[in-house]
């Protein structure tokens, strides 16, 4: 991997302004690097998603009943296996 690709791509985890599209730097190496870009429009796909996604409030019964549910179901996952 390039040290510019590095520089880039460590940059993901700071503050980066990715949300906006990346920086005019950003964008002209990942014009030129299939890596970088396709990371790029990766995390910007992600961050979008995930800005459009809306949460619906469920009943408090149907809460209860699903972790009620879940919560059996785990329990019969950890315990050990008596056949074979």
């Amino acid at each position: 991997m390039k040290a510019q690709c590095r520089k880039f791509l460590g940059a993901l985890g700071d503050d980066w302004p990715l949300a906006a599209g990346g920086t005019p730097e950003f964008d002209l190496h990942a014009g030129k690097c299939s890596r970088c870009r396709i990371i790029r429009d990766t995390v910007a796909k992600t961050i979008e998603l995930y800005r459009s996604c809306w949460y619906e409030k469920v009943p408090a019964e149907l809460e209860l009943r699903l972790m009620t549910a879940l919560n059996a179901r785990s329990e019969e996952c950890r315990k050990p296996s008596t056949g074979y």
